[in-house]
């Protein structure tokens, strides 16, 4: 599996309800409310921004573990 297919999937499934407002992670990490890490519109490009920021780690409750469970 490359990371242009995990990308894909990521912004297929996970990214949708990142992007809602209520109960959605866009809510308090849009582009305006000056949080280090900001959800884009745009899926893929979040999930290289999480990735880049080390917020994919196989650690327990991290945003990998919430997609590869779901």
């Amino acid at each position: 599996m490359t990371f242009q297919t995990v990308a894909a999937d990521f912004a297929r499934v996970m990214h949708p309800a990142m992007v809602r407002e209520v109960p959605g992670c866009i809510s308090c990490h849009g582009t305006t409310h000056g949080r280090l890490f900001t959800v884009s519109s745009n899926g893929i490009e979040t999930f290289y921004s999480l990735r880049a920021a080390g917020f994919l780690s196989p650690e327990s409750g991290s945003l990998l573990l919430t997609y590869i469970k779901r």
